[in-house]
């Protein structure tokens, strides 16, 4: 007898909700979630295969997109996840080393009224948009990340 296959499980775009410290980032578009666990080759002599892997190292980034909307810099106060660009050096340095202790993101499923993806200690790392004549901004922001959960949660 065939395992039953679960529907309307399915997440999509149209059931997410992308919140950046518990607050709704409007006009979000997309987002790409990755972890990765670096892992080194042992190599012996007198053997040509790889003897194990050693986990050395464990990585979390996202990416998110969002349609771009004034008034709405990441610098101001509706996200303030950019730091703002200093008068002086000093000044553009504080501004940077105070958004540094790094944010939540959190990816909801709000139909299932579950948290899909959890990322800690999310610091900004990018922030790009480009503009066309005859388009929509649209704004790339990169985060790293301490860690990474998913709908089960950290395990």
């Amino acid at each position: 007898m065939p395992i039953p296959v679960p529907t309307g499980n399915v997440i999509s775009g149209a059931r997410a909700r992308l919140f950046i410290d518990g607050q709704v980032v409007g006009y979000a578009t997309g987002i790409d979630v990755t972890r990765e666990i670096q892992y080194e080759p042992i190599r012996v002599l007198d053997n040509i295969e790889v003897s194990e892997f050693v986990p050395i190292g464990y990585e979390c980034s996202t990416s998110a997109r969002r349609v771009r909307i004034v008034p709405g810099s990441l610098s101001g106060p509706d996200l303030a996840i950019w730091p703002q660009v200093g008068k002086t050096p000093e000044d553009h340095l504080r501004s940077i080393l105070d958004r540094s202790e790094g944010y939540d993101i959190q990816v909801d499923d709000r139909i299932a009224n579950q948290t899909v993806a959890l990322l800690l200690g999310a610091v900004a790392q990018r922030d790009s948009w480009s503009l066309d004549a005859r388009g929509i901004v649209g704004e790339n922001i990169d985060f790293l990340a301490i860690k990474v959960a998913d709908e089960l949660g950290f395990v």
